[in-house]
């Protein structure tokens, strides 16, 4: 391999992570982690949970934000065909964005900017890392999470590759990351289904036990309200 060829190389990775860089961002502004603003919430209210609802975990093969996990499982997704050519590239950049969300129609002119050439290696990419690869790098780099069984298949959301991904990009505490991964539908239903979780301001599903933690939560928040209130505070 000459060096012309290394140097290309060298600026398609960086490309790639600029692009992932960018697109990690994007999706973090308009989708937060649910179970980053829970524990931002009870935060501001002074309450310690009995269990961590937000984990940051180590991310594999270099990637810089735990979101690159979400691109890389859309890009790397077989079910997807993605542009081939320069003329399909650039056909699919001359869609219409007129009456998208705001947040669509930004995203679209940021895939504009993105050369075919860097557009297509950041695919190459995404396919050359195998699930069972993705996988067991996260669960060495994450101990916590190497109990957890993802070959199964009871998980209720999509399929244990895709729960078990996004549960670690959105920083999941490994409980829930697990309930959704071994629990069958109809009983996991119970759970979701029961009316004393209902009112709960918590973004995503966690185990009876950490939502009987969380009601008890929500009325010391109720408390510190009313409080203000009878003391004139707002």
């Amino acid at each position: 391999m000459n060096k012309k060829v290394n140097f290309e190389n060298a600026e398609l990775v960086v490309a790639r992570k600029n692009i992932l860089r960018e697109l990690s961002a994007f999706e973090y502004e308009y989708n937060p982690p649910s179970a980053l603003k829970s524990e931002q919430r009870y935060a501001r209210y002074g309450i310690k949970l009995p269990f961590k609802i937000y984990y940051q975990y180590k991310m594999p093969f270099g990637l810089e934000s735990s979101y690159d996990l979400l691109f890389w499982l859309q890009f790397g997704d077989k079910r997807f065909k993605f542009p081939t050519s320069e003329e399909e590239w650039a056909e699919l950049n001359r869609i219409n964005v007129n009456g998208m969300r705001e947040q669509d129609k930004k995203l679209m002119e940021f895939y504009r900017t993105i050369p075919y050439e860097q557009f297509r290696a950041l695919v190459d990419w995404a396919k050359q890392l195998s699930p069972d690869d993705m996988i067991a790098e996260i669960k060495r780099l994450n101990p916590e999470l190497a109990h957890i069984k993802t070959d199964g298949k009871t998980s209720m959301i999509t399929n244990p590759l895709t729960d078990f991904i996004q549960g670690v990009a959105y920083g999941f505490a490994p409980e829930d990351i697990e309930l959704c991964l071994t629990t069958g539908y109809d009983e996991l239903q119970k759970i979701v289904g029961n009316p004393r979780y209902q009112n709960l301001r918590f973004g995503h599903i966690t185990t009876p036990e950490n939502y009987e933690a969380l009601l008890v939560a929500e009325q010391q928040i109720k408390q510190i309200e009313q409080s203000k209130q009878n003391s004139g505070k707002e």
